[in-house]
């Protein structure tokens, strides 16, 4: 496939007759899972789409572990168990209801639910102490948000992009903002009038 668009999904999609809405977070995640599996089968169909390395040399060898599914098989599992719970939910973690205070200092609240969120991504009270790991958040802006969770304020620590979320929507105090888990430590964040 490398001089026919590549490996990318939307080559995939293609040659591989999937159907999904490609750049859509959720839709990429369950394409890719598919892809996965189907390779995972050994589907045949695929050995004329990839090029197979016959070459052992090239494959690294590892001492077999007992009872312990190869790694290929723990990343489908894991795909799959991802989109079922992403179904089964539809991604909503929680939603936090606005104050005049929150749109008055450009932030809302993550208390009810930052159990939901990964350990990884939520800090200390400065930026001294910020989490090991971000987050990416979908705001409806031009361009996504990087940023941890400040864990004393309960709050994402970057709130740089907050006041133009309020403005976009018309938020008024009562409504809520609504935290969606598109894809692991990507969320979109909506705008729920009261």
């Amino acid at each position: 496939m490398k001089d026919n668009g590549g490996h990318g999904l939307a080559s995939l999609k293609q040659h591989l007759g999937l159907r999904f809405e490609h750049h859509d977070a959720a839709e990429d995640a369950r394409a890719a899972a598919e892809v996965v599996l189907m390779a995972e089968s050994g589907a045949k169909s695929l050995e004329n789409v990839f090029d197979v390395i016959e070459d052992e040399e090239l494959i690294p060898s590892t001492p077999p572990v007992a009872d312990v599914p190869p790694r290929h098989e723990l990343a489908a599992a894991k795909a799959e168990e991802a989109l079922t719970v992403h179904r089964s939910t539809n991604g909503i973690i929680g939603r936090s209801v606005l104050t005049q205070g929150n749109l008055n200092n450009n932030h809302f609240y993550l208390r009810e639910f930052i159990s939901a969120f990964p350990s990884e991504v939520i800090g200390g009270g400065n930026r001294a102490s910020a989490a090991p790991c971000t987050l990416t958040i979908d705001w409806g802006g031009s361009v996504t948000v990087t940023t941890d969770i400040d864990g004393s304020k309960k709050i994402f620590r970057d709130r740089s992009w907050v006041r133009n979320f309020f403005e976009r929507n018309t938020a008024r105090a009562g409504d809520a903002v609504e935290v969606v888990e598109t894809a692991p430590f990507c969320y979109q964040v909506k705008l729920v009038r009261a």
